[in-house]
């Protein structure tokens, strides 16, 4: 009779330890989001979709269409239709300069403003996702009706002072769950997505743009959107 209870009781020593620690991480999670509220902090981190399309009855409509042009201003290939620009960011919470960065501040002091507000509260993770509207007139003055559009800031790169290279390579696991979760987005808001070719234009293994690519032709496919990768046009280029 010890000896049974001896041996049930070791076995209930990880269950028990199980539930301690998920106890703790809910105390923790319930703090946060505590201090959010107080603070005035809502996060645009996308969740998860909750059930993937099932792969049988997905849409034929999908596709990714290879384009020139600046992907910032979409209009010029989708004129009439909701719009999702994605691009990649780092963990560092630092806003860049140069390139993708500086166009989206152009586009919208909001984006740099919800990046560095993300990383101020401990929001910003690798495989998130933060969803940011662009609420400025993008249409005033052209006679067109707005559409609706939204940035979508993709956290797929670590950074560590302490590096060699601070900045870490694109990590892959973590860009197919944000373009999981911006493909899934897009789809809910009937937006297509636009995005320069990732990581082509600072040296990176050609052979990464390839397995990328098979994933927006994966997510395309599954939800049935529009992908529009931009090649930059160079004013010689012109």
């Amino acid at each position: 009779m010890w000896l049974r209870k001896g041996v049930q009781s070791l076995l209930s020593l990880p269950e028990e330890k199980h539930l301690k620690a998920e106890a703790a991480k809910k105390k923790v999670e319930e703090e946060k989001m505590s201090k959010w509220e107080t603070l005035g902090y809502h996060s645009l981190s996308v969740k998860d979709p909750v059930s993937a399309p099932d792969t049988d009855i997905s849409s034929d409509s999908g596709a990714v269409h290879f384009v020139y042009g600046d992907c910032t201003r979409p209009s010029k290939v989708s004129s009439s239709e909701p719009t999702i620009i994605f691009s990649c960011v780092d963990t560092s919470g630092n806003w860049g300069h140069g390139g993708m960065f500086d166009a989206l501040a152009r586009l919208s002091t909001s984006v740099p403003a919800a990046y560095e507000r993300a990383s101020e509260f401990g929001d910003l993770h690798l495989g998130d996702l933060h969803l940011i509207e662009i609420t400025e007139d993008l249409a005033k003055g052209s006679g067109s009706p707005h559409a609706s559009q939204w940035v979508a800031l993709a956290v797929v790169q670590s950074y560590n002072p302490r590096r060699k290279v601070p900045r870490g390579s694109i990590s892959i696991p973590d860009l197919e769950r944000c373009l999981s979760k911006a493909s899934y987005s897009a789809a809910q808001k009937s937006a297509s997505i636009h995005m320069p070719r990732i990581g082509y234009q600072d040296g990176s293994d050609r052979s990464e743009w390839y397995t990328i690519e098979r994933l927006l032709r994966k997510y395309a496919a599954l939800h049935g959107i529009n992908i529009f990768v931009y090649y930059f046009r160079r004013a010689s280029q012109s």
